[in-house]
């Protein structure tokens, strides 16, 4: 990242209404400008991630999962989606989105556990917005909806799975075979 683009970011940054945050992909491992710290301040950080599918995963059957395709399941989703994550995907978004993109929403016994994002895309799926409502948490359900996305996968005849981990689920999918590829650091302004 050079001077001058990194400059015209900030500018950009600065004049918005609105906290903005860019994503920096380190793929080639260390490529951090230096210019980026003096002018921004990480905010969080995500590892990219990649699972060749060749077999199937064990499920417990706990959970069951519904794709999202009516206005009130559009509502539901956007409703739940922040108590996972804490920040909103509209349902305009997802309105003029789920035919293209699978949103699901995954409950055990009737009870919702929390949501997912599957994006089929030639022969990889992305899985993203994998989040457990916190009630939920600690009792196995993350791992399970991967378990559930990713044989999903297998049985569509995707060849590879991609992701993006936080930290806190890293673990999961390092369990399920995922291979740890590049980082993404996003950054905002620094305070003055």
């Amino acid at each position: 990242m050079n001077k001058e683009l990194t400059n015209n970011l900030a500018k950009q940054m600065t004049s918005s209404d609105i906290s903005l945050v860019f994503p920096h992909w380190d793929i080639y491992s260390n490529e951090t400008s230096e210019i980026i710290p003096a002018i921004f301040s990480q905010k969080s950080e995500q590892t990219g991630m990649s699972l060749q599918l060749n077999q199937l995963f064990e499920l417990s059957n706990l959970l069951e999962f519904k794709r999202v395709s009516t206005i009130d399941d559009v509502t539901l989703w956007s409703s739940i989606y922040p108590k996972c994550f804490g920040y909103v995907i509209s349902e305009d978004i997802l309105s003029k989105t789920k035919d293209d993109i699978a949103y699901y929403l995954f409950y055990s016994d009737e009870e919702i556990v929390g949501t997912a994002i599957y994006y089929p895309s030639q022969q990889v799926v992305g899985l993203h917005g994998v989040g457990i409502v916190p009630k939920m948490r600690k009792k196995g359900f993350a791992e399970e909806i991967m378990r559930i996305l990713l044989n999903k996968a297998i049985e569509e005849g995707f060849t590879h799975a991609v992701l993006q981990a936080s930290p806190l689920g890293k673990g999961i999918y390092k369990r399920l075979g995922f291979t740890e590829d590049f980082m993404i650091r996003n950054y905002g302004l620094k305070s003055i």
